[in-house]
């Protein structure tokens, strides 16, 4: 019987982050991002295991912090992917809502042109200027 070709798909993810503990899957808890990213891809049957898809994400990002941007990549025995089954079994709240064919040596991490963050701070959090000066010359970066 011949092994059939793995495809491997870049995926832009969207989520609101306040109701999970975190993207990266973690130990006690299945209320991540990434878990439930996994489980939709299981259940829409783009992957069968972990290790065989390879999923990879270009960031992790903390608990209640949200992406517009998120990539992730997986590589599966379908030719082809379609968004809308695999949202369908996203909460949602998570949304998958772009995607490309890639080299099966992709990683979102490692060849990732650009990563943007915005930090956003509540008004109530916003009472001593300097101090949010202070935190902002920490943040600088590229």
């Amino acid at each position: 019987m011949q092994e059939s070709k793995k495809m491997r798909f870049a995926v832009k993810v969207a989520y609101v982050g306040f109701n999970y503990n975190g993207y990266q899957r973690q130990k006690h808890t299945q209320n991540t991002i990434e878990s439930k990213i996994i489980d939709a891809l299981k259940r829409s049957n783009y992957i069968s295991s972990l290790p065989e898809s390879k999923l990879q994400a270009a960031s992790r990002t903390d608990k209640g912090v949200s992406a517009i941007g998120q990539v992730i990549a997986f590589s599966t025995d379908k030719s082809k992917i379609y968004l809308g089954k695999i949202n369908h079994y996203l909460p949602s709240d998570i949304r998958a809502w772009a995607y490309t064919a890639v080299g099966n040596d992709f990683n979102p991490r490692k060849q990732a042109y650009l990563k943007h963050y915005v930090y956003i701070l509540h008004n109530e959090e916003i009472n001593d200027f300097q101090r949010i000066k202070e935190i902002a010359d920490i943040l600088k970066g590229e």
